[in-house]
């Protein structure tokens, strides 16, 4: 599968990206749901948003997307005003949930849809477009930590020894 372009989100006005798609659950939302026409397997949704926390509230601030014209039978661009007329900035309070954003340096180099591959993971949770949570997690520690090895007779003391060995030397606490 192609890795898809992610959505930017802006904090402290440091820009970041993200897997998450807030916008999804307003074109969701009834009577019509509202969609988009891809131009590249690299965003199958059809659109990019550009998101801003800006005093613990999110808001989205750009959006690109492409939209089948009747008329002239072509895939047109169109901007926030398509969904949001007379509007640049718009309060996201459709949205509750938690977004997962990439920081830090890039441990490898795979081409896989998820942040385990980077230092550090801000996990920011929401509540109709409010920040009321968030937490930074080591990836590293994460990846081992989401290691299951079931214990048998024969592996049950190395995996103890490997945990008494980490939490030793304040590598990853178990």
């Amino acid at each position: 599968m192609t890795a898809q372009i992610r959505e930017i989100i802006m904090i402290n006005n440091d820009e970041y990206s993200m897997d998450n798609t807030p916008l999804e659950s307003h074109l969701n939302k009834p009577p019509k749901r509202q969609s988009f026409n891809y131009r590249t397997t690299a965003c199958w949704r059809g659109y990019r948003g550009s998101w801003n926390l800006d005093n613990d509230q999110l808001y989205l601030i750009h959006l690109k997307g492409n939209r089948y014209d009747i008329e002239s039978k072509t895939i047109k661009e169109v901007y926030i005003d398509y969904l949001f007329p007379n509007q640049e900035k718009v309060f996201a309070s459709w949205f509750t949930g938690v977004l997962t954003v990439p920081d830090g340096k890039i441990l490898t180099n795979w081409n896989i849809d998820n942040f385990s591959n980077y230092e550090h993971i801000l996990q920011l949770k929401f509540d109709k477009g409010i920040l009321i949570d968030f937490k930074s997690v080591d990836a590293i520690q994460k990846m081992v930590n989401d290691i299951q090895i079931k214990p048998s007779y024969g592996n049950s003391g190395f995996w103890k020894r490997t945990q008494n060995w980490f939490s030793e030397f304040r590598i990853i606490r178990f």
